[in-house]
């Protein structure tokens, strides 16, 4: 049997789920730096962790850094495909960069995953009507 592999300063993965619970709640509490920094503290002990990669894209968004924060989201979804909330997000993102077909095509792959999403619906419809896809968006909405 291989021996385990220690994590920097001996943390377990229960302390990197506390923290990032703890990181979760300062993002809702509105305290986005102090939330980025956990975050990062986080992506320096696991490099890959997906939720933290999509979370501190967030709080980069959330503060007026769009771009900065589409890179990390990007880097989420890289190490896991399947992050429906990452995806609508980057979704979000993307059509507020001005990059509207992106936005699409990472709208319709979070729905492709969980076609009851709301918001990604919601944001699909609105990506559509700024592309003056009309017809296309109002289906989107009545589902």
């Amino acid at each position: 049997m291989a021996p385990l592999v220690r994590r920097p300063w001996s943390l377990t993965m229960a302390d990197l789920t506390h923290m990032l619970t703890q990181a979760v709640n300062l993002h809702q509490a509105g305290r986005l730096e102090e939330a980025a920094a956990v975050y990062q503290q986080i992506l320096k002990i696991e490099p890959g962790q997906s939720d933290a990669l999509h979370l501190l894209g967030l709080t980069h968004y959330q503060s007026g850094r769009a771009e900065e924060g589409a890179h990390w989201i990007v880097r989420a979804i890289a190490e896991n495909p399947g992050m429906v909330e990452a995806l609508a997000n980057l979704g979000i993102v993307l059509a507020d960069l001005g990059r509207r077909d992106e936005s699409v095509a990472s709208l319709r792959r979070a729905l492709a995953l969980d076609p009851r999403h709301v918001g990604a619906r919601m944001a699909l419809g609105n990506a559509l009507m700024l592309l003056e896809r009309f017809d296309e968006a109002l289906d989107g909405y009545r589902h």
